[in-house]
């Protein structure tokens, strides 16, 4: 026999008497049932040397050969020999707590009742709840289970007494709150949740994304994500990798520049915030408001100060060439190597022309000049320009023979013509000119 200790509880924790059989004793019968109340004992003892037995007021030997004395069989007292009619009986299990055959099965047992249990707390122990399976119940409930893969499982529990605790902090701890799903609590409060798609909310049961974080308050709400070390390779950042490139957003330590916000695609940096408020593009150090290095587009315009009417705004800025014509006079003029430039800004044009040679004609008369970059926005009333006409130089190069520089009137006589209001002459020689005048236009 085995010794298992006062502490372990196998059966029952007191000697058990056994119901007396000694009325149905014929002198023939060797085999009777073994009952306590009526019923058969559970769990019931294993060997025979778990029961004492008297007859006649003999102690019987517990024999599990069946040689002499008595052994158990089936539920049954079985006698060597048959006792007498008249003999007494007197018999009891003993109690579980001291003696327990070693490699002696124990019964299933169930929640309430479980197979191994304690003195004075019979409805705590462990139990068989299914083959290949040991459970622990405590109070009549069954609390935590071992499978027969090795998987160790418990209650479902909840925020404020989640199933796996720590000793003197019981409302902190990890539990379930519905199938395929796995939450934290501290101080009774779930935190953090991670459903049935694997989905993350910290502060939400029911994230939205694969990661949600959400505080519902007059605060700050916030995630953060440090680095105290100041080197100038020190970032603090979040990594973004879509299919075919990688985006990073990175705050940089102080002893880069200004402790920047940087904006980077596979590497190279497209633009970056400065902590003084500065947005460079193209540039690692921004010198003013807003420092691009590269071309700006803006499609509705830009606006300065703090106008805010759209009618004020910028919306257009060109530089380009224009290829003028004259005409006037009685004869035909001749131009050549005419070069026209201008600038539109919003809706003012500024031109200027430079044409040599320009020859052929006889007579003053009102000139011409067609050709314009831009239409006129209306015609009629004068503008005053300048307008230069200059001597050719002598054939040798070398002298410049004289030069006239004069103010002019001129109107629109449309919307793509200009005609001097003062005659100018074109001559038979050569001579060059030039010209320059602001407009507006549509």
């Amino acid at each position: 026999m085995g010794y298992i200790g006062n502490d372990l509880q196998v059966a029952y924790p007191n000697y058990t008497n056994i119901d007396d059989i000694s009325g149905s004793f014929n002198g023939v019968t060797t085999s009777f049932a073994l009952t306590v109340g009526g019923v058969a004992p559970v769990p019931a003892p294993r060997g025979s040397n778990q029961c004492m037995i008297s007859v006649g007021g003999v102690i019987q030997r517990p024999d599990d050969t069946g040689a002499e004395g008595f052994r158990l069989s089936g539920g049954n007292i079985v006698f060597s020999s048959a006792p007498n009619t008249g003999e007494d009986f007197f018999g009891i299990i003993l109690a579980g707590a001291d003696y327990v055959n070693v490699g002696a099965n124990f019964p299933s047992g169930t929640a309430a009742v479980p197979s191994i249990t304690f003195d004075s707390d019979l409805d705590t122990g462990i139990l068989n709840p299914a083959a290949n399976e040991l459970a622990f119940t405590t109070g009549g409930t069954q609390r935590l289970s071992i499978s027969s893969a090795g998987q160790l499982s418990n209650n479902l529990g909840t925020a404020g007494a989640p199933s796996y605790t720590f000793t003197g902090d019981v409302n902190t701890g990890i539990y379930s709150p519905g199938a395929d799903q796995v939450a934290i609590s501290t101080n009774g409060t779930g935190r953090l949740f991670i459903n049935s798609s694997g989905s993350v909310g910290i502060g939400t049961s029911t994230p939205s994304t694969l990661l949600e974080i959400k505080q519902d308050q007059d605060a700050n709400t916030r995630l953060r994500i440090s680095n105290a070390t100041n080197g100038s390779s020190a970032t603090a950042g979040i990594h973004l990798g879509p299919y075919g490139g990688n985006w990073y957003l990175e705050a940089l330590a102080s002893a880069s520049f200004a402790n920047p916000l940087r904006f980077a695609f596979d590497g190279t940096e497209r633009f970056r915030f400065t902590s003084d408020g500065r947005l460079g593009i193209g540039t690692t150090g921004p010198a003013v408001a807003c420092d691009v290095v590269g071309q700006v587009r803006a499609s509705t315009g830009i606006l300065f100060g703090s106008d805010t009417a759209a009618a004020n705004a910028l919306d257009d800025y060109e530089e380009g060439t224009w290829t003028p014509s004259f005409s006037g006079g009685s004869g035909t003029p001749n131009t050549m190597c005419i070069i026209g430039h201008y600038v539109k800004i919003g809706r003012v044009v500024y031109i200027t022309l430079n044409a040599t040679s320009v020859c052929g004609g006889s007579g003053a008369t009102f000139t011409q000049i067609t050709g314009l970059p831009y239409t006129a926005s209306q015609t009629g009333g004068e503008t005053k320009f300048q307008m230069a006409p200059f001597y050719q130089r002598d054939n040798d190069n070398s002298t410049l023979s004289g030069a006239v520089v004069s103010t002019y009137a001129g109107v629109f006589q449309n919307t793509s013509t200009l005609q001097m209001s003062s005659t100018v002459t074109i001559p038979s020689n050569s001579k060059s000119y030039h010209l320059c005048m602001t407009y507006y236009t549509n």
